[in-house]
């Protein structure tokens, strides 16, 4: 089974007021804890978003097909240009991710399932879940029709979440007050 990872970098991060991807956490950028916790269980991983700054990574940057739609227009620009069985894809917001829980959400993932993601105090993170290649053609249209809510989409498949047990919770930092509480 061939697994990529996607990490999206690409959202406006207007509540933060700066890029989440470069924000830093006891010395490390969020969009390279990501890459780290990928980097095990992927045999590539592609970043999602169109700062310049993301080819410092030395991994393939793949563009929104329209800019600034949101995470189903950038799963369905990533999804078109990948040959994979499944894709784990991170939201860079998450930095307390570890290796140990994509290995988890890969345990947990079934062939019948179209996505596994995980979810923490009773909230669906489908920005945090493994993508079966046979869910890629619902982005695809989604796409075309411009859904831009994500729920839309994933309410139309196969789903399963799986409560998240990490020590430290798995929290998208999206205001600087989440910031200082991280």
């Amino acid at each position: 089974m061939k697994v990529v990872g996607i990490v999206l970098a690409g959202g406006k991060s207007t509540r933060m007021g700066e890029d989440k991807a470069f924000l830093e956490w006891n010395g490390k950028l969020f969009l390279q804890y990501c890459i780290d916790a990928l980097n095990l269980h992927c045999s590539e991983i592609f970043i999602s978003g169109d700062n310049p700054r993301l080819v410092d990574f030395d991994l393939p940057v793949i563009q929104d097909l329209r800019k600034d739609e949101g995470p189903v227009t950038a799963l369905a620009s990533c999804f078109a240009s990948l040959s994979c069985d499944v894709a784990v894809v991170l939201s860079c917001d998450v930095p307390q991710i570890m290796q140990s829980d994509i290995a988890s959400l890969l345990e947990s993932h079934a062939s019948e399932q179209d996505v596994t993601m995980f979810s923490y105090q009773g909230k669906a993170l489908p920005l945090v879940g493994v993508y079966s290649r046979k869910c890629f053609g619902q982005f695809t249209k989604a796409f075309e029709d411009r859904t831009q809510k994500l729920f839309g989409v994933i309410d139309k498949l196969n789903t399963k979440e799986i409560e998240f047990k990490g020590p430290k919770g798995l929290h998208n930092i999206n205001t600087q007050k989440d910031l200082a509480v991280l």
